[in-house]
């Protein structure tokens, strides 16, 4: 007789870490896709986000390529000092959403800040999570850009040097 046998390889399973930050927040690390999101309302105190620095960003930080930040999290003092390409060598963008739809991300790959949503724009300061005003990401980027559904910049105050408006750019 004849022997046959099919074998079939399956993809392991995606394998996705979680767990808390003091102050009643949340981490998410998914490891096939690098991405970390942040979960929770209001800010994120320095001493919180050191214990999460050292128990998960230092233990991820070759896996980590996109951080996104819900938009109930509103502040994380310190976080700005840890994002760099040192510290997080495989960074490639941060998302921070903000209330009513709007959102700021900063693209490392393209030093590219882009600002999002749809009517007058949000005061985006209070969201750039520096416990003494704009994060260094915020000086980082060369390139400002601002997406069509932006009808109003006159809260949005943003150091650049160059600034590219619309989604023809």
């Amino acid at each position: 007789g004849i022997l046959f046998c099919a074998c079939f390889a399956t993809p392991a399973a995606a394998k996705t870490t979680s767990g808390k930050i003091d102050g009643g927040f949340t981490w998410t690390m998914e490891d096939q896709t690098g991405e970390l999101i942040l979960s929770g309302n209001g800010d994120i105190e320095e001493d919180a986000f050191e214990e999460f620095q050292q128990k998960v960003l230092i233990s991820n930080k070759n896996n980590i390529k996109n951080i996104i930040i819900e938009e109930n999290i509103k502040s994380i003092y310190a976080m700005d000092k840890y994002l760099s390409n040192t510290a997080l060598p495989n960074l490639q963008t941060v998302l921070h959403k903000i209330p009513n739809g709007f959102s700021w991300e900063m693209d490392f790959v393209t030093s590219t800040m882009t600002i999002s949503g749809n009517g007058k724009c949000p005061d985006l300061e209070p969201y750039f999570w520096a416990s003494y005003g704009w994060p260094y990401i915020a000086y980082d980027y060369q390139t400002l850009k601002i997406n069509d559904g932006i009808t109003d910049m006159e809260n949005c105050s943003l150091p650049s040097r160059n600034c590219i408006i619309g989604k023809n750019c």
